[in-house]
């Protein structure tokens, strides 16, 4: 009985952190150039994925990543 609760500990606790590994977040601003124009159309790109967002005609962008990307 003992080595079946420790299984089940290791096992709720292992799937508690690739729960939280792979949470997604939320990433949203404004781009600007030098000057503090907003910028148009600007394609804001995680890297290493196909996952990209453009800018609005505010410079405004949102894009859903999971956390730790770049």
């Amino acid at each position: 009985m003992r080595n079946f609760r420790k299984a089940i500990l290791a096992l709720t606790l292992s799937t508690f952190c690739m729960v939280l590994m792979a949470q997604n977040i939320t990433i949203s601003g404004v781009i600007t150039d030098e000057i503090g124009k907003q910028m148009i159309g600007a394609t804001v790109l995680e890297q290493g994925t196909t996952n990209q967002s453009l800018s609005d005609a505010n410079g405004k962008y949102v894009i859903k990543t999971k956390m730790g990307a770049t």
